[in-house]
């Protein structure tokens, strides 16, 4: 015997049937807003996927032409990929959900939505959406559910509570809003220059609508739900915050990616800012500069530009070739791309500290050479240099800055001391 649970919503019934059909899921609803009908099912396994820090949430929307009367004619006569509708829906379903499911949690779910039948005045895609809330709810998946999801059109400056397919496309506002019991957890738009207060208006609406279908699907949980199953837990192990905590407070990063402090920005320029000037640089290395925009080979260079280009690249390689180190030497051709994108990374932060009032260099350059630490046996450090396209981090930590004047300038550089560079021999790309 299955049983059927009912709501009037927008002056339509929805309805849905529990233990009618996909027994065999883990949960399934089959829904019923109108003439339309989805079949939603809930799945999971029992076991957690080995080798991911994710989780493996499938969202799937299928649409069938027999759903509005249709059966493939003519040359193919199989049903097509998924469109672009049924992809965004899925998109739409997953996103608002997969928050909702323990973060620790590594388990296959798969939320299937089978479109069995299309009553326009009834648009399927919202009935997918409650049907894997409530599917999801009902099941022996953790879940931190119910949640529901409302769409709102705009005719006439009038809202429509779940529009029907043709007032949606002509209406002046798509919106489509989820809730949870405490809050709205995401909103999707569209509209045609509808006033910020009138948007606004709608999204509570919404919230409003989707308490009363949450108020209903906790009463089928009540009634038919199934207990949550236990778990293999794939949190990151305390042991590890703490030892992470132990290194770095909560309180200490906060301070050093939140502070206004002057010389914590300054240390931050000169470890993550440099970092991310380096990945960007790549861009216009020996390899990304012979490339477009879309990665394509192209020569966008002067030639002019383009001679100078390999003049400063030439001296780069020389200025690490031959070096010896860690029981070996350093190929200057092997390490340019990295070495060139280094050179950018600390020119680009250099060029945003000479706009910062007083700005610390000292703290900038000893927090660059602090983030090349690393420890590693003679013989892996001596494997590198035959097959790592970065230098060893000595070279890394203590060439770079010797290129740029404001070194010399912060540690009082002479000529007699060793790491200095005559200024014609020193590397700045960019």
């Amino acid at each position: 015997m299955y049983k059927t649970f009912s709501l009037e919503l927008a002056g339509r019934t929805l309805s849905v049937d529990i233990g009618r059909v996909a027994a065999q899921a883990n949960g399934a609803a089959f829904m019923h807003y109108g003439d339309t009908t989805v079949l939603s099912t809930a799945t999971a396994s029992e076991k957690p996927r080995d080798g991911i820090d994710f989780f493996p949430l499938s969202v799937e929307y299928e649409e069938k032409l027999y759903s509005v009367g249709k059966i493939p004619g003519g040359f193919n006569k199989r049903e097509g990929k998924a469109s672009e509708n049924a992809i965004l829906t899925s998109r739409v379903i997953d996103r608002p959900m997969r928050p909702l499911f323990p973060k620790d949690y590594r388990n296959d779910v798969t939320l299937n939505n089978l479109v069995m039948s299309v009553d326009p005045e009834c648009r399927p895609e919202l009935v997918a959406m409650l049907g894997s809330a409530i599917a999801t709810s009902i099941s022996d998946i953790p879940f931190c559910g119910p949640c529901a999801t409302t769409q709102v059109g705009l005719i006439n400056g009038e809202f429509i509570i779940n529009p029907n397919q043709e007032q949606w496309k002509s209406g002046d506002m798509q919106l489509t809003v989820a809730s949870t019991s405490e809050k709205v957890i995401m909103i999707e738009a569209g509209a045609k220059e509808v006033p910020e207060a009138k948007m606004i208006e709608a999204i509570y609406k919404a919230h409003e609508v989707n308490q009363t279908i949450i108020a209903w699907i906790n009463k089928i949980v009540e009634e038919v739900g199934k207990p949550k199953h236990e778990y293999e837990s794939c949190a990151i192990p305390q042991e590890l915050f703490d030892a992470m905590k132990a290194i770095v407070t909560p309180e200490e990063m906060e301070v050093a990616v939140f502070t206004d402090e002057k010389q914590k920005r300054e240390e931050n320029l000169g470890g993550i800012g440099a970092v991310i000037g380096h990945e960007i640089s790549h861009a216009f290395d020996n390899n990304g500069a012979q490339c477009d925009e879309n990665g394509n080979l192209a020569n966008w260079w002067t030639e002019e530009d383009y001679k100078k280009f390999k003049e400063l690249t030439k001296g780069m390689i020389d200025q690490f070739d031959g070096i010896e180190i860690n029981g070996g030497k350093v190929s200057g051709e092997l390490v340019v791309s990295e070495n060139i994108a280094d050179n950018g990374g600390m020119a680009v932060t250099l060029e945003i500290m000479s706009t910062m009032k007083d700005a610390d260099y000292e703290a900038y350059f000893k927090n660059w050479g602090r983030i090349w630490c690393m420890k590693g046996r003679p013989e892996y450090l001596k494997l590198l240099l035959s097959v790592d396209v970065h230098s060893p981090v000595v070279l890394r930590a203590n060439m770079q800055p010797r290129n740029f004047e404001e070194w010399y300038k912060t540690f009082d550089v002479k000529e007699t001391d060793k790491m200095y560079i005559a200024p014609e021999k020193r590397i700045c790309i960019w």
